[in-house]
């Protein structure tokens, strides 16, 4: 069975199991968390953020003392709270995430959507997870003028 490099290996072709975090190189992930272009945290097993990447911070506008320890879904616009909790469910039981629309809240009280995913980190108990988060405000931009120009 191949394993990759960060830490999943191939079970039927099409799906992935993930292994301990310990298997791989940990300095390579936290390089990769800390320099991706995604807004990027982990959450312990009741959605509380253990970490997140400086990218989520400058963009969000928090600073890391206040949010580290809160719960996820306190950013998260109360409408599109339920699609997070049923995607966080998924995620617990099968270790893997949906791919969800959400409706996130800056610290200056602007809004931008977002396309968040996630997955559980390797087998360790308590389990932890990695969410990612793209926005893509400027996607639902461009489809509002298109819509004008299309439709006045």
């Amino acid at each position: 069975m191949a394993t990759s490099d960060w830490g999943y290996k191939r079970v039927d072709g099409t799906c992935y199991e993930n292994m301990d975090l310990q298997d791989h190189d940990e300095s390579r992930f936290s390089m990769l968390f800390e320099v991706s272009p995604n807004l990027m945290c982990t959450l312990d097993s009741g959605g509380i953020i253990t970490d997140i990447n400086k990218r989520a911070l400058d963009y969000i506008g928090y600073t890391e003392d206040e949010i580290i320890g809160r719960s996820c879904f306190d950013f998260i616009e109360p409408s599109y709270k339920k699609v997070a909790l049923d995607g966080f469910a998924q995620m617990q039981k099968t270790g893997v995430g949906p791919l969800i629309e959400i409706l996130l809240i800056k610290k200056d009280g602007a809004k931008f959507y977002g396309m968040c995913s996630g997955a559980r980190l390797g087998k360790k108990e308590p389990p932890e997870y990695i969410i990612a988060i793209q926005d893509i405000s400027r996607l639902y931009d461009t489809l509002k003028k298109q819509k004008r120009a299309r439709f006045g």
